[in-house]
């Protein structure tokens, strides 16, 4: 079910955030949709990205160099893909982190439920100002 991602599979990560974007009433879209899915372009030279279904359903991309999650999505969440992404995720790593928004407390939630530790906010200016928060997990605790 859960597979690495090949460059075929981008377009549709893509696909799965401009969905979120657009579906998501207080998040003001500051990329346009076509831009979204130029930034996924090469994204494997640099990322490890998993992915859940065919066509994707969601998809997890991690910096292998410092265990940073860059991106959890899912097309239609709370079906378990969060978490079956995010246990591969952990595989063979003692340590990750993730930003998420301030204002996606559904994210914040299951970033805690899932042993992340909130660290503290981060402000991103560009495209649009955004508030994150800083979140990391470390196998063996706080």
């Amino acid at each position: 079910m859960i597979r690495l991602a090949e460059t075929d599979d981008l377009p549709q990560c893509a696909d799965v955030v401009n969905g979120w974007i657009d579906g998501t009433p207080w998040l003001q879209r500051a990329t346009p949709a076509e831009k979204v899915r130029e930034m996924f372009e090469g994204a494997l030279r640099y990322r490890i990205i998993w992915v859940i279904g065919e066509p994707v359903e969601a998809y997890l991309s991690l910096d292998p160099a410092n265990g940073h999650i860059g991106a959890l999505n899912c097309r239609t969440p709370g079906l378990g893909h969060g978490s079956a992404l995010l246990a591969t995720a952990r595989e063979g790593r003692d340590f990750l982190s993730v930003n998420a928004l301030m204002a996606n407390v559904r994210a914040q939630t299951f970033w805690r439920r899932n042993g992340f530790t909130a660290l503290g906010i981060e402000n991103e200016t560009l495209p649009v100002p955004l508030r994150r928060l800083r979140m990391e997990w470390s196998r063996y605790g706080s």
